[in-house]
């Protein structure tokens, strides 16, 4: 076989498993309480009540308060204001924001109006609009929004309690669980392309490979476990998350970061994950690079991830960390690309040869 193929069936093995590949991360410790992170790797955050916004090692005050969120183009997203490296922070007059897209749209609500129409969704052109259905306002919680626009959010509406998708009031669809017997509950994240990773409350009987023990930390209350939601929201079982545990990001390869509480005699312990439908949950620890945390420091969270795989991840020590996986997997297609070229060039120069 020639070089040119070989490298070639490796690119295409590589690229095809590339999205199941779960690498080691080498750890950066911050020293900020970090929120969120974007596909530049610029992260935010709050120090001693300043907001912070870090980026290759370089840590700038930008305000006053604790940002929530940043997107893509570097705006920074605040409770109640909102920054951008042009003009700086301004207070557009929303109140108890949540999430922002690349377009600068935002989401939010207050969380203690309990039956009062507190969701919203806010842009630079229109305003705010009230999430409401059809012509109810009842209590709509937003979790997240993306980059057209769709909102997932928690709804109580007629009784019926859960998480669900919001576009506009005519259009819009409770999250289905996979049984009568349980419903989507939580934290919700959906990205680009539609696919939303929530939590299902469901009975025992619903989780596969559930062990005994878990099976009756459970039985009462009903298994919080994590599910992935397609853009035809059928929903696909991920993993167990314990008591407590949920979802805190999902990025564009969905892959998704969150927690498991582990319930023992001392109580809960919470051990910070990521998972994807191909690897199922894992524990994020166990996929640190050899002596990355000091002593007995463990990640307890993952809060964030983007579409490069960086995640922004919660230490048992109260401090927040930053995660790269070591290769990236754009460098190693960038690798495998040069390899090809360069058998593609001797290839080339083997058949001028012969002539």
């Amino acid at each position: 076989m020639r070089i040119i193929d070989i490298v070639a069936l490796c690119l295409a093995g590589c690229v095809a498993s590339e999205a199941q590949a779960v690498p080691l991360y080498k750890v950066t410790r911050l020293d900020f309480s970090a929120t969120a992170l974007n596909n530049r790797g610029q992260i935010v955050g709050s120090n001693e009540g300043n907001a912070v916004l870090w980026h290759h090692g370089n840590t700038l005050t930008i305000g006053s308060g604790a940002p929530v969120d940043i997107n893509n183009r570097g705006q920074v997203l605040g409770s109640d204001w909102l920054w951008s490296a042009n003009s700086g922070a301004v207070s557009p007059g929303f109140t108890h924001a949540r999430r922002m897209n690349d377009s600068g749209q935002v989401i939010g609500g207050d969380p203690n109006l309990s039956g009062a129409p507190s969701g919203y969704v806010w842009d630079a052109t229109g305003g705010t609009t009230a999430i409401q259905i059809g012509d109810e306002l009842n209590f709509f919680h937003p979790w997240d929004i993306n980059n057209s626009g769709t909102v997932v959010l928690a709804w109580d509406l007629w009784a019926q309690f859960g998480n669900g998708v919001w576009r506009s009031s005519t259009d819009n669809h409770q999250l289905p669980a996979q049984s009568d017997g349980g419903y989507a509950l939580g934290n919700a994240r959906i990205n680009d392309a539609g696919y939303i990773a929530g939590t299902l409350l469901l009975p025992a009987v619903e989780v596969p490979d559930l062990s005994s023990e878990d099976a009756d930390a459970c039985a009462s209350n009903g298994c919080r476990v994590i599910a992935l939601w397609d853009q035809a929201l059928a929903p696909t079982l991920v993993g167990y998350a314990g008591d407590g545990g949920g979802v805190n990001g999902l990025n564009n390869r969905n892959y998704l970061v969150g927690s498991f509480g582990a319930v023992s005699d001392s109580g809960v312990a919470f051990r910070a994950l990521l998972g994807s439908i191909d690897t199922g949950l894992l524990d994020l620890n166990s996929v640190l690079r050899p002596h990355a945390l000091s002593g007995e420091t463990h990640l307890v969270s993952a809060t964030s991830i983007n579409d490069r795989n960086w995640i922004i991840a919660q230490g048992s020590d109260g401090r927040s960390y930053l995660l790269r996986p070591v290769p990236e997997p754009s460098t190693i297609t960038l690798m495998l690309l040069v390899m090809l070229a360069a058998g593609i060039q001797t290839t080339r120069a083997a058949c001028s040869r012969r002539r």
